[in-house]
Parts: C-alpha cells; sequence; structure tokens
C-alpha cells in the first residue's frame, strides 16, 4: 500500500497481487476484501470491484480477476479505501481470494473462513489464500476561522465587537488549539471576552 500511516480522511491505495501457483488455469475467482468501519471504497476502483455492507459495520468489496493462467504472471490491481469517516486507529483490511460460484455472504467476515471453506474450492494450498493489512490512521482536522464586526463601519472613538467563529471540517475531532486575535494600533479592548468552552488571556494587545 502506498503512505502509511496516513491522515484521517485521506485516500489509501493498496497495491493487489494475485498469482496461480498451480498447474491448471483458474477461471472464475475473485478476490474479496472486508473493509473496516469508518472506510470505503474509493470512487476510483477498478471496474470489476463492487462493495455492499458486511457484518458488524465492515464493508465487502468484491472484485473480478481475469483468468489465471498455471504458473503464469500476476495479476496486479489498486484498490483505493477512503478513510473519510475514520477516526484514529489502527485499521486492519482483510482480503481472500477464491471462486466466485461459492462466494460467501457479506455477513460472513473473512476472519471467520475455515482453511477448507467452499470458497477456496479445490485449491491444493489455501493457507495462502488469506491475508491481511493494517494501516495506522493518524488524526487529521480542517479548522476554519473567521471574523466579523459589529457596527461596521464605527465611528472614530466608538466601540466595535469582534465576533470569532472557529469551525472543525473534520474528520477527526481536535482540542488542544489555541486562537491568536491581535488588536490593531489605537485599539484598546474595553470589555471581557466570553465565548462557551474558551480560557481568555491577556487584556490588551494580543488576544
Amino acid at each position: 500500500f502506498l503512505l502509511h500511516p496516513v491522515p484521517a480522511g485521506t485516500t489509501v491505495l493498496y497495491n493487489v497481487k494475485v498469482e496461480n501457483g498451480a498447474n491448471d488455469t483458474a477461471a472464475g475467482t475473485v478476490t474479496i476484501f472486508d473493509l473496516p468501519a469508518g472506510t470505503a471504497l474509493g470512487s476510483s476502483a477498478p471496474a470489476g470491484c463492487t462493495a455492499t455492507p458486511g457484518d458488524n459495520g465492515l464493508t465487502r468489496v468484491v472484485c473480478t480477476n481475469p483468468t489465471l493462467s498455471a504458473m503464469g504472471g500476476p495479476y496486479q490491481f489498486k484498490l483505493p479505501v477512503s478513510t473519510i469517516d475514520s477516526q484514529p486507529a489502527t485499521i486492519t483490511v482483510r482480503v481472500a481470494i477464491g471462486f466466485a460460484s461459492t462466494l460467501p455472504l457479506a455477513t460472513t467476515p473473512i476472519s471467520a473462513f475455515p482453511a477448507n471453506d467452499a470458497f477456496y474450492g479445490a485449491d491444493t494450498n489455501s493457507t495462502n489464500n488469506r491475508t491481511s493489512q493494517t494501516t495506522t490512521i493518524q488524526a487529521a482536522a480542517d479548522l476554519e476561522l473567521s471574523k466579523s464586526a459589529t457596527p461596521s463601519p464605527v465611528m472614530g472613538g466608538g466601540e466595535v465587537t469582534y465576533t470569532l467563529t472557529v469551525r472543525n471540517n473534520g474528520p477527526s475531532v481536535t482540542t488542544g488549539f489555541n486562537v491568536a486575535d491581535t488588536l490593531p494600533a489605537n485599539v484598546t479592548l474595553v470589555g471581557t471576552p466570553t465565548g462557551a468552552d474558551w480560557t481568555f488571556t491577556q487584556q490588551n494587545g494580543r488576544y
């Protein structure tokens, strides 16, 4: 995969490679993924990949493979996974390869597949039909600050009230940040700053 760790809200590209190590041709195979809660299949997913709701917040992605020739070269593709709803954590994407004709229900997680699951067909070595990849999601936020004045304009020598508004456009919860507001020359604080859940310091100059 590309980028590790990644900020929450980004799209992770997982590099996928499947191949046939047997002496016969494998047709009708699919590669399936269980994406964890808070993630989703990216918009630039390859043709032949579809997503459906799975078990306990998982998303099951099914990607159709071309015919895999005996001892032939691998089939490779990139799977985009959006983390737009993820909170900081280490997530695990599970993957398995098998046959579309015996595709398990999306409500049966890959982690629960037995070694002899019908999905693997007559594969002579089903132990390498399943794997997983972990990715660390870091906190990421988009803080937005705006400021307005009332009245505007104001007469020289008059009073003006400044209102500062802070928004977090996500995707992660953010704490511990500061807002600094520097009063312009010839302007003096005359009131007491107010604001729910804010702590104010300094009486003049920079706030």
